[in-house]
């Protein structure tokens, strides 16, 4: 299948000297771990993938108060895993770029082996793309669309492989992540800047 053709509009996907990973694609939509989901639909679960550490108030990481980023499950039939090829875990620090705005977040959850491209209601709420029916509902009764309106190319994802903060706590997941990751973004665009 052809980038014009791919339904997930992945553009490229690149893996840097220091295991950085970057690859633009669309954004839909998950709404995992929140309250919203008992009517949002397929694929849509009510826990995540990731689990947070001992201490937590917190079991699973909520999609609507958590930015976070989703990649596809191993395919069992092929034996093909993109999450092993990137060499990145539950937890990892990513960040998303898209429309001159971008959010930090984790590697939060795992979708269908053939979806690239997908952020928690969280994280497209910060990158100026909001998903509750209803404006500042909180929590969301009820998504845009049924099951949420994402972005529908040109999104920028930079994962940052064996980056998951420790311990990883509901308390303060959103403080850490985004100091460690803003961190980790400018090194990482400081190192790869052509002068």
């Amino acid at each position: 299948m052809r980038c014009s053709t791919d339904p997930n509009r992945v553009a490229f996907i690149s893996r840097y000297a220091d295991g950085t990973v970057v690859f633009q694609a669309k954004a839909s939509v998950d709404a995992d771990g929140s309250p919203v989901v008992g009517g949002s639909g397929w694929p849509n679960d009510v826990q995540t993938w990731l689990t947070y550490d001992k201490g937590s108030k917190d079991t699973f990481v909520n999609a609507e108060e958590v930015p976070f980023i989703v990649l596809p499950l191993p395919t069992k039939a092929a034996g093909l895993s993109l999450m092993k090829d990137m060499r990145v875990g539950k937890g990892d620090l990513a960040v998303v770029v898209s429309g001159g705005r971008c959010t930090f977040g984790v590697l939060g959850d795992a979708g269908p082996w053939f979806r690239l491209g997908e952020l928690s209601l969280r994280a497209h709420e910060e990158m100026g793309n909001p998903q509750c029916r209803i404006p500042g509902e909180h929590p969301c009764k009820g998504l845009k669309g049924g099951s949420g309106i994402g972005i529908v190319e040109g999104v920028t994802y930079i994962v940052f492989p064996g980056t998951r903060p420790k311990p990883l706590l509901s308390q303060t997941v959103n403080k850490v992540v985004r100091e460690l990751a803003t961190d980790r973004a400018l090194r990482f665009l400081q190192a790869n800047t052509r002068p």
